[in-house]
């Protein structure tokens, strides 16, 4: 036998109407398949941040238990086929920590969070999120001063040659060559004159 840690996300509206049998439906397969509860309880019901099955609000239900490894296998395959079982996870428990005294929680994100999405009033947007104040128009704006000449950036190295600039010296024999179709003349030893 192993330890466990099982996470259900049940229906809520299942939950609300008859928690106890919502529950009966995780814990009788879990014993079914030879569980033994250590500690379990309801954990949160949350607003969830997607639809699951078409369900917008889930309760969780935390438990933790011994059994067969063998077993989980036909655990998952039975909880899956339950329409009150949403979402589960189960988890195998390291041997080097403990199942904890209580269930005890603390709420890291508030369930309610129209404040931060812009409201569920209407006025705009369509898809959510907070709205970018306006841009004031051109003439409200402050001017932009112009950078002072010492201010201006260096012209990069490997920028390419303005169009005013001088050729390639190697490109000059290539348009002389071009010019003529007389072979080039001999190159002149330097002590003769012409």
């Amino acid at each position: 036998m192993r330890t466990y840690e099982g996470m259900f996300l049940l229906d809520s509206a299942e939950a609300v109407k008859d928690w106890d049998a919502t529950v009966g439906v995780v814990t009788g397969i879990l014993e079914r398949y030879g569980a033994e509860l250590q500690l379990n309880g309801k954990w949160d019901e949350r607003k969830l941040a997607y639809p699951v099955k078409k369900h917008k609000r889930g309760s969780y239900y935390l438990a933790y238990f011994n059994a067969p490894t063998d077993s989980i296998v036909k655990m998952r395959d039975d909880l899956q086929l339950k329409e009150e079982i949403l979402r589960f996870l189960i988890l195998a428990m390291p041997e080097d920590i403990p199942i904890p005294a209580t269930l005890d929680y603390k709420v890291v994100i508030e369930d309610d969070d129209d404040d931060r999405r812009g409201g569920g009033g209407g006025g705009g947007g369509g898809r959510g999120g907070f709205r970018r104040e306006r841009r004031p128009e051109r003439s409200d704006r402050p001017e932009r001063s112009a950078p002072s000449s010492g201010d201006a950036p260096a012209p990069a190295a490997d920028a390419a040659p303005a169009a005013d600039a001088a050729p390639a010296a190697d490109a000059a024999p290539a348009a002389d060559a071009a010019k003529s179709d007389a072979p080039a003349p001999a190159a002149a030893n330097e002590g003769e004159s012409a």
